[in-house]
This record gives structure tokens, sequence and C-alpha cells, in this order.
């Protein structure tokens, strides 16, 4: 029995909440490769390689949130990104709730709270806040993401395994309209956190509705994404993410284009060209 379920008397909670649905890109593919049972002994060694390999960045990924959220977690001296996450692992005190999936992770809050310590503004700042942290920062780990994030109805029948449509629409996101290293916000997201403003809210709730709707850009295709390069971001993470980790980032940006367009791989090429003239505006212009 899942020591985590609940008993037939709770009642579970159904209510809206917001969802980042985070992909590694690549590993799904990679992964659907190791179909072939291995025969030899070095296939067999092959195969176990990338297991591990695959394993090993996803419980980077996996343990990142918490080491960002409270620093509860200790960080290993040869994780690539520990110096990385000394800085940031105290920035945030709201609570992010975390499932990880085959090729990646889903990040999460609920936006009802029985006791009121935390307005929804809050939450939805907090993990739009560190989605965007993961987004610049897998730059730097040389392992790109991709994701969507959008509100909706959801259920947790488990302890952080969430239920409900709203996996499916920040997935759709994710899947279908995301298509290179960046993370689209949702319709329905961008639509509450706009009427939220326009109710009687707290001037401390009024500045995270400010700052939500800086943490957006509107993309050339006309999508709203996390703007991981603006001057909301910069000032949120002052004294936490280095300058230099924009430079890291924009550097493998650089790398990755040259490469595909050198390998003439011109669908990665003209999505890594979108993403290298977002870089080159904001590096620049540092707005």
């Amino acid at each position: 029995m899942n020591k985590h379920a609940k008993k037939d008397d709770e009642i579970y909670n159904v209510g809206n909440y917001v969802v980042a649905y985070i992909n590694l890109i690549g590993k799904r593919e990679q992964i659907a490769e190791l179909k072939k049972l291995p025969k030899s002994k070095n296939e067999k060694i092959e195969y176990i390689k990338s297991i591990i390999w695959v394993r090993g960045v996803l419980s980077g990924l996996d343990t990142f949130p918490d080491d960002f959220v409270n620093g509860e977690e200790e960080i290993e001296e040869d994780n690539p990104e520990a110096e990385v996450i000394r800085n940031i692992k105290n920035s945030i005190s709201c609570p992010i709730r975390k499932q990880r999936l085959p090729d990646g992770l889903m990040l999460f809050v609920p936006l009802y709270d029985e006791r009121k310590r935390v307005s929804a503004i809050e939450k939805i700042y907090n993990l739009l806040l560190l989605c965007a942290s993961i987004n610049l920062l897998s730059f730097v780990a040389n392992c790109p993401i991709r994701g969507g994030i959008e509100i909706g109805i959801g259920c947790e029948l488990y302890k952080n395994e969430l239920y409900g449509p709203v996996i499916k629409d920040a997935y759709d996101l994710e899947s279908k309209i995301a298509q290179y290293p960046r993370i689209v916000v949702g319709g329905k997201l961008e639509d509450y956190i706009n009427r939220y403003g326009d109710y009687e809210i707290s001037t401390i709730d009024n500045s995270y509705t400010q700052k939500c709707t800086e943490l957006f850009r509107k993309d050339p295709d006309r999508h709203k994404i996390l703007h991981y390069l603006g001057k909301c971001f910069r000032r949120e993470t002052e004294g936490k993410i280095e300058n230099k980790y924009f430079k890291e980032a924009f550097t493998f940006v650089k790398i990755k284009h040259h490469k595909y367009t050198y390998d003439g791989d011109n669908e990665l090429a003209e999505r890594y060209h979108r993403l290298l003239k977002y870089f080159e505006r904001f590096m620049r212009s540092g707005i």
C-alpha cells in the first residue's frame, strides 16, 4: 500500500494549480532508442552507461528545486552546478512541489491555501522565478530544457502526485509550442494574472502581480515566454546568479548555433538562431 495514499474518509483537494512541465531536450528520444536488449558484454556496458547518464541528468534536475527553494539537501562537491546552486538556493521561501518524469520534471503549486499563509499570486511568482532560473542555468549545465507553464484544474491523490487536465495543458505547451529551449506561458495563466490585479489586493500582492507580468516577454511567434534576460529577473536574482552565468549561457547558445549550422541541420540551426537573437538583443541592451 502506498504510504502516501489518503484514507477512504479523507477529502481530496481539487482546485486550481499552476503547473510547469519541463523536458530535458533530446532525452525523450534518447530513452526511446534504448529498446534493443543488449546481447554482448560491450553492448550491455554501453546500454548501462546511457541509462546512468540520463539518470544522472534527471537527478540533477530533480534535486535542483530543493536546493533552490530551501537548501535542505547537502550539495555534493562533484555536482557541476554546485556553485550555481549555492548562490541561489535560499532565494524562495514558498514551497514548490515536484514530480519526476521519465525525461524531465513537473513543478507545481496549488492556488488554494486553507491557512491563507501565502497568496496565490505569490505562489505563482515563486514558481515563475524558479522556472526562469532553471531555464537559464540549464545552458550553463549543458543540458538545455524546454517547457510549458499553465493554470488549470488538478487533484493530488497522493503526496506530490498531481492528476488532472492542467497537466495536459502544460505538456501541450512544452511538446507542441515551445520547440526549442524556452518555457512558454499559457494564455489562461496570463489572463489569471492580469485579472488578479483588477481586484482589491494588498500592496505586496500588487507588487507580485507586477513582477509576474515583467517576467513575461512576447516572442516573435507571439507566444509569451519566461524572460530570464530581462530587468525583472536580473533584479530579483541579483546576488544569487552571478553575471558570468549569463555569459556562459550566451556562449553555449552561440556554440550550438554554429554547430547545427555547420552540420547542415537546418531545423535546429533555425531554432537556435531565434534563441541567439534573443540573447544578442538582451545581453547587449541589458533590458
